[in-house]
């Protein structure tokens, strides 16, 4: 499965592909990686992203 998505360390939309995936009480939890640089992300449902969080 593959998306597409901002990458912050890219600075630009790239495709991102699923390394995992887990249904919670929040909703589906998903982890992605960009196919470019290896950024790694988490989505929560469709409400949270943990792209644009600061580390």
């Amino acid at each position: 499965m593959e998306i597409e998505h901002y990458c912050p360390e890219c600075g630009e939309e790239r495709s991102f592909s699923l390394m995992a995936s887990n249904q919670m009480h929040l909703g589906k939890k998903t982890k992605w990686w960009c196919e470019e640089c290896g950024y790694e992300m988490v989505l929560i449902g469709e409400d949270v992203d943990t792209a644009s969080a600061q580390a």
